[in-house]
């Protein structure tokens, strides 16, 4: 992302921090065999990780930026790469 002067988007699901103890039904899903405590730990790990290199804001922010900057990637029907919105 810094080579190419981008911000990372970081997007969470729900199972990303959910465990067994929540949802037993959900169990085939991978990942759904750890429990939530240490899901939660892997995701403060990771937040932490990116903070120290880049600054977070929502994703409402993070869209306007890249729209504000030009910085959009747009797939355009029949062509065969993305290419600079604007």
């Amino acid at each position: 992302c810094r080579g190419m002067s981008l911000n990372p988007s970081f997007l969470l699901h729900p199972l990303d921090i959910l465990g067994p103890e929540h949802a037993p039904e959900l169990a085939f899903f991978p990942g759904m065999d750890l429990p939530a405590e240490h899901k939660r730990g892997l995701v403060r790990e990771v937040i932490g990780m990116l903070a120290e290199q880049f600054t977070l804001v929502p994703m409402g922010t993070h869209a306007a930026t890249a729209l504000a900057h030009n910085r959009l990637m747009v797939l355009e029907p029949g062509a065969p790469r993305l290419v600079p919105s604007g």
